[in-house]
């Protein structure tokens, strides 16, 4: 066997191994779309809830962040409008 057969040869596995994995994620996906299902209104309208929550705590923390580095800023640096 040559060289060139043996390159030859190799490629054509790789590529049946690459088309075996393509397929084989194919498959996987269509399966994983077949199986999921739309959420109703209520587990929609229930996660919309609960990121809008998370969205005002977290804008709160950091508001309440901003107002206590206020002081601290100043005591650090000192009073710059007098």
């Amino acid at each position: 066997m040559t060289h060139i057969e043996d390159v030859q040869k190799q490629a054509t596995y790789q590529t049946e191994k690459a088309k075996k994995q393509f397929l084989t994620l194919f498959n996987d996906l269509y399966q994983l779309f077949n199986r999921a299902n739309k959420p109703s209104k209520k587990a929609y309208f229930e996660t919309t809830k609960i990121i809008l929550l998370g969205v005002i705590v977290m804008g709160m923390v950091g508001f309440m962040v901003k107002i206590a580095s206020i002081p601290i800023n100043n005591i650090l640096i000192g009073g710059q409008g007098e």
